[in-house]
């Protein structure tokens, strides 16, 4: 197994400020690596370790294999060339990778800032292969995702063109392609942050009891949300739980959990039957089509809100503001880039 992971949020940061040396994805970000479970890295030991130049690891990763096959993959297949064959720089990480022909597998040499020492494992090429794809795949998806425009974005094109010199060179010589979907599929939105683990979380969310909802409060969930709560019913985001925004009183508030559906619990339809309606001098309350989905500190709530339409905004909602104008506050347009304006709970 190999793999190269990276924060979303520090991606879609860097991406969005475009001051990247190379481009506006030629910033620097901290990113590691993963062989049989192995933080080559050394970044999970040390979470604010050196910097990585973004697109340039992945083109260090892809002409890398100009040193296992040179003569199928020759140099000019590629956009960047490295003086030393077989080196990946990775900021805080150095990585040899030595051919074994016979077994069709890598040694991997390498060390970090945690063990500057050398270590040797070893990997199957096929499960190299198929890692260095399906995480290029990742971020070329991403990069399109938060700015359609870089498609003609040279940065962009580089990768995407030497991403392809590798996957048709894979195909060719395994006679498959690799287990990683091509580019310019979509799939529906989720939220698949490996920083967020969801705690005290119950069973599943049942089918029925959300296909109810839906029919009772005549509204569709967006795909993400409902990808969501399907696993992770009740549960609460961990460690990225702080949702800032300078509207929220205070400037921010804390996600408490994700609201559930049982019927012989608190659930959705309660709270928003309890509040839907106006109290004289009480407190403010949920207009129609404002739909609460989590629990937020001082009885707060965050809400999908389809007074516009189909997809819902997210808005947070204010229990001890007694103006409705002043109740509702927009947060994004979401329910994934919900994640991407919450801070660590430290």
């Amino acid at each position: 197994m190999f793999r190269i992971v990276w924060n979303k949020k520090d991606v879609k940061r860097g991406i969005q400020s475009g001051t990247g040396e190379a481009g506006p994805i030629g910033f620097l970000t901290p990113i590691q690596v993963y062989a049989n479970s192995v933080d080559i890295s050394g970044l999970e030991e040390v979470p604010k370790g050196n910097n990585t130049h973004f697109d340039g690891l992945f083109l260090e990763f892809f002409h890398i294999f100009h040193s296992i096959d040179p003569e199928n993959l020759q140099e000019d297949n590629f956009h960047h060339i490295s003086s030393v064959k077989n080196r990946v720089d990775g900021g805080s990480f150095n990585l040899y990778i030595y051919y074994n022909e016979e077994r069709d597998s890598l040694t991997l040499k390498y060390h970090n800032f945690v063990h500057p020492e050398y270590r040797i494992l070893e990997i199957d090429l096929r499960d190299f292969v198929d890692g260095v794809l399906h995480s290029s795949i990742e971020i070329l998806e991403e990069v399109l995702q938060l700015a359609p425009e870089l498609r003609e974005d040279d940065n962009y094109i580089a990768l995407k063109e030497d991403m392809e010199v590798i996957r048709d060179w894979y195909q060719e010589r395994y006679g498959t392609t690799a287990s990683s979907p091509p580019i310019e599929m979509k799939p529906a939105a989720t939220v698949t942050d490996d920083s967020i683990r969801w705690i005290g979380a119950e069973d599943a969310a049942d089918e029925e009891m959300i296909d109810c909802v839906q029919k009772i409060l005549d509204i569709t969930y967006p795909d993400d949300y409902l990808a969501c709560v399907r696993k992770h019913s009740m549960g609460f985001p961990y460690p990225y739980n702080i949702i800032v925004n300078e509207k929220i009183p205070g400037g921010r508030n804390q996600f408490v959990r994700l609201s559930g559906f049982d019927p012989e619990k608190l659930n959705i339809l309660f709270l928003y039957y309890s509040l839907n309606c106006p109290v004289q001098g009480s407190r403010a309350y949920l207009p129609d089509n404002v739909i609460p989905f989590a629990d937020a500190l001082n009885h707060d709530l965050i809400c999908f809100d389809y007074r516009e339409g189909f997809p819902p905004k997210v808005v947070h909602w204010v229990f001890y503001e007694m103006d409705p104008e002043k109740s509702i506050q927009f947060l994004c347009n979401s329910f994934t880039e919900l994640f991407d304006i919450m801070e660590r709970c430290e």
